[in-house]
This record gives structure tokens, C-alpha cells and sequence, in this order.
């Protein structure tokens, strides 16, 4: 759970796994930094226990035998995929996360076996809108600066597509053109401090609309996400 990522997972051709529970949160005993690679779940894992049973098994060391079982089976099941062609595949196909494009705590993204799987599918539109990424000013000011973002988690590029975003009723249409197969696409809205209301509380919605596709799974299309901030000392 610290800032670092130790021995031998920093090395460079070693892949560093980060857990996660099964809402995609960051594990707080996870550790982070640039060194980190991919994620997977590492909270209440099904292990084999003693006489024929199973326990609940968690941490990073539940993460990394998901991730390397991945690999193995895309190595059984492609002829000639090396190791290192199975790790691009999973990380090319992550799940984007946290921070929009690679971060200390996600890396690369989530694993997502059903979209390496899939990859070869033609004619799947599938566009995922994220949580909203909150970012701290440098100069501790209290404006309030939300990054939204959204990924192309299909088998095609998309052509055209629109956030559509609404903080406390204030609409905004953010638009975005040839997006690639896993890439992310975001954009920040500055909210400025006599926009916050009073209490603190900001809430937002954005829904992510492909242009000219049907999307085969809208459910993860649009976020509702409430911020709550706090006074600055001597405000």
C-alpha cells in the first residue's frame, strides 16, 4: 500500500500486477508507481483449501496468478503467441481506469479476458464513459477541474462520438473524432469557485453516444457521480 514498487516487480521484464476489488476500486494494500503494468482482481478470490474446500484469498498475490493464467491460456490456445506477445495483447486490452491513460495505480488498465478474447470480432461498437477524474490544482486554488473521459472498448474505430456532459445543470457537448480500438479520449471543464455551490456538493452526469452505431452494451455508457469538497483553511 505504499508509493513504490519493489523488487523484483519494477524490474523491467518483469510485468507488475495491481489488484483490484470487483468495482475496479484500487486496493489500499496495492502499491503504485510508474512501474506498474496491468491490474486484476486481488479481494476475496476463490483459492483451493484444505480438504477439497476454498478460501477467500486477497492481495496482489491473487492478482498475479490471474494475470499469468491469462497469459498461459492465450499461449495454449494461439499457436506461436510468445509470452510477450500474450502480455501486449492483455495490456492492449485493458480496461481504462483512474486517471484517463496510463497511471501509477491502474497502469495500463484492468484485464479484461473477454476483450482479448473478442479481438478478432469484427463489427463490435462499445464505447465505455469513466468515472470522472478529479485533479488537484497546483496553486491550491479552489476552482474545481473535472477531467470526463471515455474509451473505445470495441473491435472498430469509431468515427464520431459525443460526451454529453451536465455538472449541477449546466450542459456541455464534448465531441471527438477517429477514435482508435482501446483508446481513450477526455477533455477537463474548469468549474469556477462562484460556480460550487455552498455546500460543497457537486453532482455530475456524462453519457458517451457513438455516432451512426448501436452500442452493444449501453449499460456502461453514462456516469452520475457526486463531489463532495471541502473548504480551503481561511474560506
Amino acid at each position: 500500500g505504499v508509493d513504490g514498487i519493489a523488487f523484483p516487480a519494477r524490474q523491467a521484464e518483469v510485468i507488475a500486477v495491481g489488484a483490484v476489488d470487483a468495482s475496479y476500486r484500487h486496493m489500499y494494500f496495492s502499491n503504485t508507481g510508474p512501474e506498474v503494468d496491468i491490474v486484476a482482481p486481488g479481494l476475496a478470490i476463490n483459492a483451493a483449501g484444505p480438504e477439497d474446500g476454498t478460501v477467500a484469498f486477497s492481495g496482489t498475490s491473487a492478482a498475479t496468478p490471474i494475470t499469468s493464467a491469462a497469459i498461459a491460456a492465450l499461449m495454449s490456445t494461439t499457436p506461436h503467441l510468445t509470452a510477450d506477445d500474450a502480455v501486449q495483447l492483455l495490456i492492449a486490452y485493458g480496461d481504462d481506469y483512474g486517471a484517463p491513460g496510463v497511471d501509477s495505480a491502474y497502469g495500463q488498465g484492468i484485464l479484461n479476458m473477454g476483450r482479448v478474447i473478442q479481438r478478432n470480432e469484427p463489427g463490435i461498437y462499445d464505447v465505455t464513459a469513466g468515472v470522472p477524474y478529479i485533479l488537484v490544482p497546483d496553486d491550491m486554488s479552489d476552482a474545481l477541474t473535472i477531467e470526463f473521459y471515455a474509451q473505445n472498448r470495441g473491435t472498430e474505430p469509431i468515427e464520431s462520438m459525443t460526451l454529453n456532459v451536465d455538472i449541477d445543470g449546466v450542459p456541455s457537448v464534448l465531441t471527438f473524432a477517429n477514435i482508435a480500438v482501446g483508446q481513450t479520449v477526455s477533455e477537463r471543464i474548469t468549474v469556477p469557485p462562484d460556480q460550487i455551490p455552498a455546500d460543497g456538493r457537486v453532482t455530475t452526469t456524462h453519457a458517451a453516444v457513438i455516432t451512426g452505431h448501436a452500442d452493444v452494451n449501453p449499460r456502461d455508457n453514462g456516469q452520475r457521480s457526486v463531489f463532495i469538497l471541502e473548504p480551503i483553511a481561511g474560506n
